[in-house]
């Protein structure tokens, strides 16, 4: 009877179990999480995050994190050129994203002076003539100077910011200075810069100074000569006519005195420039010590004159103590001769020392 019963109740659970109707169940697992926070750099500059997290986030990329509280509203905080901004975000208790877009002000700096540029505020840096350069400001700015140098010169633009993006163009350079040869002679510039100039040739250079005087340097030969130059802020044209004179010396000193030695010395120096007299490609020079080989020792007998020209001496300045001697060393001298142009300078007895 037991097996009979149990019989029939397997059959009436197979009969259940084949029915058309399955229930499916399922059963949901929950596990709390904290929200996710997406902060994106779109600064156009690295950042460093400070809050809610430490990090740094080159710009375009990103960066996630976690915050422990899900807050109403947060504040994300980050420095850029240690400037720092703060973005807010505003969540639910779920996943946000922030952008990050807030930088300081940038200061663009155009060189149109035609000449390469040092600045040196409110950055460091050079920038050639026809180029821009951007600048990162680390503070907001109603306006700001822009301070440049060309060579030794100094200017200063001005910027108008109001706080935001600016621009400035740098226009501001010193005057040219021009420098004409029509000495007669090549000469060469020393100073302020050094440069060769052929009979008419010409160079040009910015001036050492806005306004005010400054001097030329050049030699005309071996002989060293100065023109002063005034400036007005303005171009000017220098026409170099002062070359080294020509000193036509005569010899009247009496009867038997033939010179044969001529020596020039500038007043405060004790050395004596120049020499022996003598004949070379039919010109006059004075050559130190005895006359070299192919060179014609000459005398100046009384009576007599010579042209020579002083670029042939190594000399500075304009006045100068000059003396004449004899082979008997009898000297015949003149102080504080003035010589600014070619001139003759007649040398008597009255001259002897």
């Amino acid at each position: 009877m037991r097996n009979i019963t149990t019989l029939f109740i397997l059959v009436f659970l197979f009969s259940f179990i084949s029915c058309d109707t399955v229930v499916h169940y399922t059963i949901k697992v929950s596990v709390d999480k904290n929200p996710t926070l997406t902060i994106i750099n779109q600064t156009g500059y690295q950042v460093t995050v400070t809050a809610p997290l430490s990090t740094s986030i080159n710009h375009g990329a990103r960066t996630q994190c976690q915050p422990r509280e899900a807050n109403q509203n947060m504040n994300v905080t980050y420095t850029i050129n240690r400037i720092p901004f703060t973005e807010q975000v505003t969540w639910n208790n779920t996943d946000t994203t922030v952008t990050l877009t807030k930088r300081p002000p940038t200061l663009a700096v155009l060189n149109q002076t035609g000449y390469s540029v040092v600045v040196t505020a409110p950055v460091s840096s050079s920038i050639a003539n026809g180029v821009s350069s951007q600048f990162l400001l680390t503070e907001a700015h109603q306006s700001i100077n822009v301070t440049y140098r060309i060579e030794q010169i100094e200017f200063t633009e001005q910027a108008t910011m109001n706080d935001a993006d600016a621009a400035v163009t740098l226009t501001k350079k010193p005057p040219t200075v021009t420098v004409v040869n029509q000495t007669g002679r090549p000469v060469s510039l020393s100073s302020p810069q050094h440069s060769n100039l052929d009979i008419g040739q010409r160079t040009q250079f910015l001036s050492p100074v806005l306004t005010g005087n400054f001097n030329i340097t050049y030699s005309s030969g071996k002989m060293r000569l100065t023109e002063q130059v005034t400036m007005n802020n303005q171009d000017v044209t220098v026409n170099l006519t002062a070359g080294a004179p020509t000193l036509t010396i005569v010899n009247n000193t009496g009867q038997g005195n033939n010179v044969n030695i001529i020596q020039f010395q500038i007043p405060g120096n004790r050395e004596w420039i120049g020499g022996n007299a003598t004949i070379r490609d039919n010109e006059f020079y004075l050559v130190e010590g005895t006359a070299l080989q192919g060179v014609r020792t000459q005398l100046l007998a009384n009576g007599e004159s010579w042209p020579l020209w002083l670029g042939n001496l190594d000399l500075s300045g304009n006045t100068f103590n000059i003396r004449l001697q004899t082979p008997s060393d009898t000297i015949f001298q003149k102080n504080n001769v003035r010589i600014t142009s070619d001139m003759t300078l007649t040398f008597t007895a009255n001259d002897r020392r």
